[in-house]
């Protein structure tokens, strides 16, 4: 005759919860994940920062083309280069051909922390046809006075430097103009984004540097 120890159903039923070795497993893997994301993590978010910020970039150098087109005016998209958000903030502006003032088209935007426009960048010997941002700024004729950032006020080819677009759209000199855009700190790198305008349509298209 079984005995009722036999019967009970509860003679091969394990207690609730986790045993030491599940537990162990478990604290291995997240310690093998936090060292993965302490090494990948900042550089993917740098990556993803610069990739976002060309497209921001991208995106305005098209816009201000439009504002030209559209307002019958030259535009330009001006980056700041001194002060807060030096190489990082810009804003489209278009030129009032009464007086010579530029207008604000757009709120200034920045691109996204830690990237930034390359103020270093040298155009590469054989690009011939194409220069960079200062000699583009040069090419250009100064607006009567002073912009304004928020209270301050940005003097031409000091405290900022501009891609100029004709009415019809077309760059204001018969180059194209080109930008790199970098992570600050840790500067350029293979895969860099170079945005280069190009003169005759102002269609802006992205390379990477090798």
């Amino acid at each position: 005759m079984p005995s009722a120890f036999a019967k009970s159903p509860f003679r091969h039923r394990r207690a609730p919860g986790f045993t030491l070795v599940e537990l162990l497993a478990v604290l291995a893997i997240v310690a093998v994940l936090i060292l993965l994301v302490a090494r990948i993590g900042p550089e993917f978010f740098r990556g993803r920062s610069v990739e976002a910020s060309a497209d921001l970039l991208r995106q305005t150098l098209s816009e201000t083309r439009e504002a030209a087109i559209t307002r019958g005016r030259y535009g330009y998209l001006v980056i700041r280069t001194t002060g807060p958000g030096a190489w990082r903030r810009f804003s489209i502006f278009t030129k009032n051909r009464a007086d010579g003032l530029w207008e604000p088209v757009s709120a200034w935007q920045s691109c996204l922390a830690p990237a930034r426009i390359d103020d270093s960048f040298t155009i590469p010997a054989s690009w011939t046809g194409t220069v960079g941002l200062s000699e583009m700024t040069s090419r250009i004729t100064a607006p009567a006075a002073p912009i304004r950032d928020g209270a301050a006020l940005l003097s031409f080819g000091t405290d900022y430097q501009a891609i100029g677009f004709l009415p019809a759209g077309r760059l204001i000199t018969d180059e194209n103009v080109a930008l790199r855009l970098i992570a600050d700190p840790g500067g350029a790198g293979p895969g860099s984004p170079i945005l280069i305008t190009e003169s005759a349509m102002g269609r802006v298209k992205v390379v990477r540097e090798e």
